[in-house]
C-alpha cells in the first residue's frame, strides 16, 4: 500500500541541494559557440510549455525567463506558445542586436517551432539554443552555442540559468543522434 510522503522529510535543505546538483549534472554543452557566460544585453525567445491548469498559468516560475531575470534584470523576453502561429512569429523582430537565447520544448516534433528556430539565428549575431525538454532539438541550430537540459522543471531551469550566467560549467554528457 502506497503511503503519502511526509513533506517535512522530502523538502529538506539537504534534499533540495541534491535535486539542484542532479539538475546541474544533466546540463550538457553540446556545442560551444563562444557565447558563455552570457554578457548582456540578452533577448530570450522561449517556447512555453503547455499549461494544464489556471494555477500553473498564474505561476511564472515555469519559464526560463523567470530563472534568468535575477541575473539579467533588463532581459528582453518573448514568450511564444509551443505551437506558435504566423502572427506570433511575425511579432519577432527582424534584427536582434543582443545575444539571442532560444529555449525550445520539443521543437523537433512541432513544425512551426522548428521553423522559428531555423529562421531566428539569421536575425542575430550571437545565438544560444537551449533544448529544455528533448535533446533532439539540439540539431535545429547549425552553428552557435547549444545547451541541453535534462528537463524543464524548476531545478532544471535554475541549472540552465546558472550555466548561462557562468555560475558553473556544464559537465553533462549525452549522445544526441540524428
Amino acid at each position: 500500500l502506497a503511503q503519502t510522503p511526509d513533506p517535512t522529510q522530502v523538502y529538506t535543505a539537504a534534499n533540495q541541494e541534491t535535486v539542484q546538483q542532479l539538475a546541474r549534472d544533466t546540463i550538457t554543452l553540446v556545442r560551444d559557440g563562444g557565447t558563455l557566460p552570457l554578457a548582456g544585453p540578452v533577448r530570450l525567445v522561449e517556447f512555453t510549455p503547455s499549461v494544464d491548469s489556471e494555477v500553473q498559468e498564474s505561476a511564472d516560475d515555469s519559464t526560463l525567463a523567470h530563472a534568468l531575470k535575477a541575473a539579467y534584470p533588463d532581459l528582453i523576453v518573448q514568450l511564444l506558445p509551443a505551437m506558435p502561429s504566423e502572427t506570433d512569429l511575425a511579432a519577432l523582430p527582424e534584427t536582434i542586436t543582443t545575444t539571442l537565447v532560444i529555449a525550445t520544448r520539443n521543437a523537433h516534433l512541432i513544425p512551426t517551432q522548428a521553423e522559428a528556430v531555423a529562421t531566428l539565428p539569421t536575425r542575430a549575431a550571437q545565438v544560444i539554443l537551449v533544448a529544455l525538454r528533448n535533446p533532439y532539438d539540439a540539431h535545429l541550430l547549425a552553428s552557435g552555442t547549444v545547451l541541453v537540459s535534462g528537463g524543464d522543471s524548476r531545478p532544471s531551469l535554475t541549472a540552465v540559468a546558472d550555466a548561462l550566467t557562468g555560475a558553473f560549467t556544464p559537465q553533462g554528457q549525452i549522445e544526441v543522434g540524428e
